[in-house]
This record gives C-alpha cells, structure tokens and sequence, in this order.
C-alpha cells in the first residue's frame, strides 16, 4: 500500500512524466494487479510512464515500448510481445547456452 501511497501523492502534481523504479518490488500478487490496472489508465488518459523493472510480466503488461538494458547498454527496443523471442533478451535474462560463459 505503501508504494500506491508514493505513486498516489506523484500524481497529485498531474505529471506528464512518472517515473518508477522497481514499482513491484515487494508486492503481492493482487496489489501488482491493481497498480498495472491504474498505470494502464494514466498511460490511456496522456501520462507518460517510464518504468524500471525485472518483473517481465509486470512489463509485458502495462508497457507499449520496451528498452532492454544489459550493463548499462541498450540491447533492444521492441514491443512487450517480441521480448521472449529476442536471443538477446533471453540470454541477457537466462545466461547464454553456449558452454563457458
């Protein structure tokens, strides 16, 4: 509830820019469901959302556009559907299959 409060009083403001780091970090399963629901609406009513996170399925979710970063390079740019079938985001996420590495 806490991380709902903190996005609660950024809006307060009417941004046209939220930004959010790790949003679902220590959330439970229903309130992740709640929060994409509300970040949903704020990108459909013009509020930009620029979010930072692990959780692919948070990301596949709630985002249009996706940047993949690995060590502080960009790897891709895709759609949320095409992250799975991207070689360098599976092995960014999963290691590389080749032996070795």
């Amino acid at each position: 509830m806490q991380k709902l409060l903190s996005i609660g009083a950024a809006l307060m403001d009417e941004p046209r820019l939220l930004v959010l780091d790790e949003p679902t970090a220590g959330v439970n399963p229903v309130l992740r469901e709640v929060l994409a629901d509300r970040l949903r609406a704020l990108g459909q009513a013009g509020t930009s959302i620029l979010v930072v996170e692990h959780d692919m399925r948070f990301v596949q979710s709630v985002c249009e556009l996706v940047y993949v970063l690995d060590r502080g390079k960009t790897i891709t740019r895709c759609t949320p559907a095409e992250l799975a079938s991207d070689r360098r985001v599976v092995e960014a996420f999963l290691g590389s299959s080749r032996h070795g590495d």
